[in-house]
């Protein structure tokens, strides 16, 4: 089984910070499986790690998800039904905020539909709680299915923009995530679903308040933008 390149060197920033974890995540992929949750762990810590940086006064708040070391996700009752969330902010004994964070590596246009009808149904269970919810939701291209490659289409997540701009209007829905992201990590293509690994990588990075597609370049670090790199 091939093995996660290492990340090239791109500094101790946001940049810096986001490859490592998603290099690290792959790697776990490669070494559990893709029914394994551990490959989820250094994203879900790399999630934590960056709020922390965020917050004006982090002391005030407890920030718990999953990590390497030990599986800690938070009970959050929402609306209509109570479930662990990936990773959640918490002050006084309230929940303020929930990050959902999927890293999608086989099979995605199977089952995008209802990867879709979660994400809406986990949206609205939470903002009727009067919590902020926000949603990451990472997949490579290629990706594999079954025993062949498939390349995303701009069909595959044009769904995920229309919920991404359906939040820019006034009156907005209760299911469409406050904030909420779209990573698409290019791989170099391979001979085998098995083989495929980071190679030379590109990135195109969505949010809800707009788009940036970027190959290979320098992003703004104030605005939260990156690049992923070549290897």
């Amino acid at each position: 089984m091939p093995e996660a390149p290492a990340v090239p060197e791109s500094g101790s920033g946001f940049h810096g910070r986001f490859l490592d974890a998603l290099s690290r995540s792959y790697a776990a992929f490669l070494s559990a499986g893709p029914r394994s949750t551990e490959k989820l762990a250094p994203l879900h810590g790399w999630v934590q790690d960056e709020l922390r940086r965020s917050l004006r006064d982090p002391g005030k708040y407890t920030i718990t998800g999953q990590t390497a070391e030990a599986r800690s996700e938070k009970r959050v009752e929402g609306r209509y039904y109570g479930k662990r969330v990936d990773v959640s902010v918490e002050s006084a004994e309230r929940i303020l905020a929930v990050v959902s964070v999927k890293f999608i590596l086989s099979s995605y246009r199977k089952n995008a539909i209802n990867y879709l009808e979660q994400q809406i149904g986990e949206t609205a269970n939470l903002r009727r709680q009067n919590i902020v919810y926000g949603n990451l939701f990472f997949l490579t291209n290629p990706i594999p299915s079954g025993t062949k490659e498939e390349r995303l289409t701009p069909k595959d997540i044009a769904r995920y923009l229309r919920l991404r701009q359906d939040h820019e209007h006034l009156h907005s829905p209760i299911d469409s995530p406050d904030e909420m992201a779209i990573g698409i990590v290019e791989w170099t293509p391979s001979s085998t679903p098995s083989s495929v690994g980071p190679g030379r990588r590109s990135c195109r990075w969505t949010t809800r308040r707009g788009e940036r597609s970027t190959k290979n370049s320098a992003s703004n670090d104030s605005s939260r933008r990156w690049r992923c790199g070549s290897g």
